[in-house]
């Protein structure tokens, strides 16, 4: 049977498992190719779309994305102008301007030579929009790549060595909160 002064070794042996889960499906997620992806809106009809290399060693190349809007209703509108790619420092962009015949109707092209690992950019554009309307984000390449929104795992990754600290201080505390407390407690006889 388990005793109380057994309960601090299964609280740590519990930490430890999720701890260690949890850093294998990081891992296992940035070894892949991995590109987060995040809408931004203002005000005045401007979007922005942050794009970000999350894998830890994949240098992605010659990445043509396509961004659409999901209202049919206007088809034969242009949804989007103004459009431009801005490189996040340390990243580098060899084309910072998207071509105009790229922006056709309810959707753009537009492409990003190279991302390496950790890399930011920015795609501004203006968007001429119904209320609820949807975007939707499709690449293509000679990579394959995984593109996924902004979300609990892409979170996890980009802080991974900050929960690591936390769940590492927090079973620290609590063991040293709870020996105190056997230190304390006044003895049976």
């Amino acid at each position: 049977m388990l005793k109380r002064e057994k309960a601090p070794y299964l609280f740590v042996a519990i930490v430890g498992l999720l701890t260690w889960s949890l850093n294998n499906i990081i891992e296992n997620a940035k070894m892949s190719p991995l590109i987060e992806y995040d809408f931004r809106y203002k005000e005045d009809k401007a979007g922005q779309l942050k794009l970000t290399n999350l894998s830890s060693s994949s240098r992605l190349e010659n990445l043509t994305f396509n961004l659409c809007s999901t209202d049919k209703a206007k088809s034969n509108e242009n949804t989007f102008s103004k459009a431009r790619i801005e490189a996040i420092e340390p990243a580098y962009l060899l084309q910072s301007k998207i071509a105009g015949n790229s922006i056709s109707g309810r959707c753009f092209d537009f492409t990003i030579d190279e991302l390496q690992p950790s890399s930011k950019f920015l795609v501004h554009y203006e968007f001429n929009s119904s209320e609820g309307e949807i975007l939707k984000l499709k690449s293509s390449g000679s990579q394959t790549v995984r593109i996924i929104e902004s979300n609990l795992l892409t979170l996890a990754i980009r802080n991974q060595l900050s929960i690591n600290i936390f769940l590492f201080a927090s079973t620290l505390i609590i063991l040293f909160l709870y020996f105190l407390l056997l230190l304390l407690k006044p003895k049976r006889k």
